[in-house]
């Protein structure tokens, strides 16, 4: 009985561990929007808006989306690895880069 109690105290940390993981990455990815958004509504207050400078957040917002991705994939992985069945667990954080890949081109549209 202890043993069994023990086994299952161990999952649930271990299910606590991966969403604390999963917590800082989703406020770091945040983080790393709002710096990119507020330099381009700096640039839109100081009327910088040049196309070098737009290819250039651009590319800074498509290299965070594949980081994010691939973050995406490595959690993925992770999380396959239990018996329990993760398949609708996977896909909200892929649809969410995919939001926001949306949503960053609309907002480096208006630059």
């Amino acid at each position: 009985m202890e043993h069994s109690i023990g086994s299952i105290v161990s999952k649930i940390d271990a299910v606590i561990v991966k969403l604390e993981t999963m917590e800082r990455a989703k406020l770091k990815r945040r983080d790393v929007l709002s710096r990119l958004l507020d330099g381009v509504m700096e640039d839109e207050r100081l009327s910088r808006d040049t196309d070098v400078h737009r290819e250039q957040m651009e590319r800074l917002v498509r290299e965070e989306l594949e980081r994010w991705e691939s973050d995406d994939v490595v959690s993925q992985a992770s999380h396959a690895q239990p018996a329990t069945p993760s398949g609708p667990r996977p896909r909200p954080p892929s649809s969410l880069s995919t939001d926001g890949l949306d949503a960053s081109t609309n907002a480096s549209g208006h630059v």
